[in-house]
């Protein structure tokens, strides 16, 4: 666990409980420097651009060996038609 997470969870689990009476809903919000903040979402970027570039290449692989086989097939049906 990385040392900042560490001393959250610490610092949350030493704090006493809160009761509610009734449904509630708890939310723990962790502050980040910008910095980080900037670069993961950047990182997240990158990593949906070359996914959808790997996506594109795979469609394109797959339409050349439809066309590889397509012009395979002429090519016996003219061979075996002289």
């Amino acid at each position: 666990m990385h040392s900042v997470r560490q001393d959250l969870h610490s610092e949350l689990n030493a704090r006493p409980s809160a009761y509610f009476e009734g449904p509630a809903s708890i939310y723990y919000l962790a502050i980040l420097d910008a910095e980080n903040v900037v670069s993961s979402r950047v990182q997240v970027e990158v990593e949906e651009q070359d996914s959808n570039i790997l996506n594109a290449l795979n469609r394109r692989a797959k339409t050349q060996i439809k066309t590889q086989q397509t012009v395979e097939g002429f090519s016996v049906t003219s061979i075996s038609y002289y």
